[in-house]
């Protein structure tokens, strides 16, 4: 019997998240089993509240179960990520995909352990951010740049996280978890400014999300989930 290879989809709320699914699926192959988590799978009403943004802190937008929206402190869930981190590489992944656009750890994954601080983690750890900062950059030099974020509390970080990635930067916020009004909205504010690529800095937007976007910017648009997918495919097949 021929082992299947395992990758783990680490989702900064709770799991299951079909929308991510339906987007990473496209690019699974056939012989990998995918295993979703959720940072928030077993935390009650209280334990949400401790984990909101204090002020000052990065703001994180996730969803539960339910599809209720909620917002995360970075802060507040790293200790939750990290042991969550442990039981994945004890689990044996092979791949592990933090479902978040937020950098939320140094390149390559953090040291795992007490006994060898040094250690990394043996599955290979993919974070968007870093895979979408870097194909944008390689491509954004000289241009236009627009950035949609989930929220407006996200818009000042996302300023100074693409500051200098092209010619000019606009950003806008709206929400994947909202009706289409206000991405609607957004879309058209990045079309006002002239964007020669738009890059939708969040996991929860989806194709049709790209789809209002691209139709009223009329430009390029990158989606962190499809490109998350395409490198997973191939670190996978």
């Amino acid at each position: 019997m021929v082992r299947r290879s395992t990758v783990r989809l680490v989702t900064i709320g709770q799991s299951p998240r079909g929308d991510i699914m339906s987007v990473l699926g496209r690019y699974m192959p056939e012989d990998v089993e995918a295993v979703e988590v959720g940072l928030l799978d077993d935390v009650d009403p209280r334990g949400l509240a401790d984990l909101a943004p204090r002020p000052g802190e990065e703001v994180l937008v996730t969803r539960l179960r339910d599809g209720r929206e909620v917002r995360l402190g970075k802060e507040r869930i790293t200790p939750r990520l990290l042991d969550l981190l442990e039981e994945t590489d004890r689990a044996g992944a092979e791949v592990v995909v933090l479902l978040c656009t937020e950098v939320l750890l140094p390149p390559g994954g953090p040291p795992l352990g007490t006994e060898v601080p040094d250690r990394r983690p043996r599955a290979l750890l993919i974070q968007p951010g870093l895979i979408l900062a870097a194909v944008v950059r390689s491509v954004a030099s000289g241009r236009s740049l627009g950035v949609l974020v989930p929220a407006p509390e996200q818009t000042e970080s996302a300023r100074e996280r693409w500051a200098g990635a092209g010619r000019s930067l606009e950003v806008q916020a709206a929400s994947p978890y909202g009706g289409p009004e206000a991405l609607e909205a957004a879309a058209a504010a990045l079309a006002r400014a002239g964007p020669d690529l738009v890059v939708m800095d969040c996991m929860g937007f989806g194709p049709e999300h790209k789809r209002i976007v691209q139709s009223t910017a009329r430009c390029p648009v990158v989606l962190a989930a499809s490109l998350v997918g395409r490198t997973m495919a191939e670190l996978l097949s």
